[in-house]
């Protein structure tokens, strides 16, 4: 062979060779693998003192239904609920990527997210809603990066864009927001001020990298101040309406921090189990609902002023989502929404009042 031909053979050897180290080291990188979830050095949740569940148990009595899966203005999937100091109930369909709102009898009333653009209301991917002490409705869009608040008269008030990507929001005075991103620079949680801008990071729970996705979970507002709880990690946590943290507490039923599975730019958390799948709060009591080894659906109540375990109860449905009152409780699930008084009274009894079931 000549010098020529065998130089020629050598180098497209070595092309063909370093092509193939390239893909393979190339599908290495594009391989599964999983990172832990770690948590922020310093950062420690107190755990509950209570052994187990404290059940308090009063009869139901259902006040209203609304049934998913119909046509036209029906549900849906309700996944959210939310009620005004009027009595209207707003629930947030998420196949319909609407909000309907209802009068307490029932009667539709209006529907959000029909606009032709975001500035004009458009919804296209609504992931949570609030109703501030003003009446005016607040709706996480990270589909169209976008945090829109309406008046009570259905009417935009304002369309934020917000480029990290709003999941859940809870208002907070002044207009200001706090909000659970999705595309966090740095925190998860953040505090928006009027005009959408950042104002405040809180201060971050996990060690960074992938391991936000394991904060996704639920936001709601005490008379203490919003209230935060993990649907990956057995985690509540409590803030001023400023949005300063004050305490941060393990779920009665603890879960620990999940996996995150890293394949190329895709993240995926791996739970083991869910810790809590919604949040609501009133007064001086937070409600998380979640399920016990059973799967039942539970709800257990907490002190806002620092997450202590106070009660349980089993709610008179299955549920996603839920809103608490004075003296009703209402339930998103998948095939209805429905809203029922608490017999024995208000939806905060004292520890001591039942030990039944």
């Amino acid at each position: 062979m000549s010098g020529g031909r065998a130089f020629l053979v050598t180098f497209t050897t070595l092309v063909v060779a370093g092509l193939a180290l390239g893909l393979a080291l190339s599908l290495a990188d594009e391989q599964p693998r999983r990172v832990q979830a770690v948590a922020k050095p310093g950062q420690v949740a107190t755990a509950q003192t209570a052994a187990g569940r404290s059940w308090v148990s009063h009869p139901w009595h259902r006040e209203l239904e609304l049934t998913a899966g119909g046509d036209g203005d029906a549900l849906a999937k309700p996944v959210e609920v939310a009620v005004d100091g009027a009595g209207d109930l707003y629930v947030l369909d998420a196949v319909a990527r609407r909000v309907l709102r209802f009068t307490p009898a029932g009667e539709l009333r209006h529907t959000y997210g029909n606009g032709g653009r975001p500035e004009d209301g458009l919804l296209a991917q609504p992931t949570s809603l609030a109703v501030d002490a003003a009446g005016d409705l607040w709706i996480a869009d990270p589909g169209n990066s976008t945090l829109l608040r309406f008046a009570p008269d259905g009417s935009v008030r304002r369309a934020l864009h917000v480029a990290q990507q709003p999941m859940r929001v809870q208002p907070l005075p002044e207009g200001r927001a706090l909000v659970m991103l999705a595309r966090p620079q740095r925190a998860v949680l953040a505090v928006l001020d009027a005009d959408g801008a950042l104002a405040t990071e809180l201060d971050g729970l996990l060690a960074g990298g992938p391991d936000a996705l394991a904060l996704d979970g639920s936001l709601a507002s005490s008379g203490a101040g919003p209230v935060y709880a993990g649907v990956h990690v057995g985690w509540l946590a409590g803030f001023s309406p400023a949005g300063r943290r004050r305490w941060l507490v393990e779920t009665l039923d603890p879960v620990p921090l999940p996996e995150i599975e890293v394949e190329g730019s895709r993240r995926r958390v791996v739970s083991r189990r869910a810790a809590t799948f919604g949040l609501a709060a009133h007064g001086d009591r937070v409600y998380a609902l979640t399920r016990d080894r059973a799967g039942r659906s539970v709800v257990d109540v907490y002190a806002a002023a620092d997450g202590g375990y106070r009660s349980s109860f089993v709610p008179p449905a299955d549920a996603e989502g839920l809103f608490v009152t004075d003296d009703r409780l209402y339930l998103a699930g998948t095939r209805a929404v429905g809203a029922w008084t608490w017999g024995g009274g208000p939806l905060a009894p004292d520890d001591d009042d039942d030990d039944g079931r």
